[in-house]
């Protein structure tokens, strides 16, 4: 189970990690995921990242794809895209906090620590439990 927080009415701040993704210079397309421990940021942020490899990788379907680049899709190869997004996942993995970033296949990824949100997303936050995949 992890423990994601959502904002509620009232205005509590405390420490907590924010988790997310988004193209590089771009604000996140969804809203960050609000965590109650780097763990929690880190595991959700990690089903997220195998989720997108997952999709990078099914998009291209089977095809011949050796050595350095991809013959078929060149540097926009689903499989070498979701090698990266791999690599970066390995690396979130092991990283002990309290925050981390990494990019691949043309996304930053980011888990940070956050002493108390002054407003918005991660303001008064109250516990919600959400099974992990």
């Amino acid at each position: 189970m992890t423990a994601r927080l959502t904002p509620s009415a009232e205005h509590r701040r405390g420490l907590h990690w924010h988790a997310g993704y988004n193209r590089p210079g771009c604000l996140p397309d969804a809203d960050p995921g609000t965590y109650t421990s780097f763990e929690d940021a880190q595991q959700a942020l990690a089903d997220d990242m195998e989720f997108h490899a997952r999709s990078e990788d099914a998009w291209a379907g089977e095809h011949p794809c050796e050595g350095e680049s991809c013959a078929t899709y060149g540097e926009s190869c689903g499989a070498r895209r979701a090698e990266q997004i791999m690599a970066a996942w390995g690396d979130l993995l092991r990283s002990e906090g309290p925050a981390w970033s990494g990019s691949a296949a043309g996304l930053a990824y980011w888990v940070v620590e956050c002493p108390g949100c002054p407003s918005g997303a991660g303001s008064g936050l109250e516990l919600e439990a959400a099974a992990s995949a």
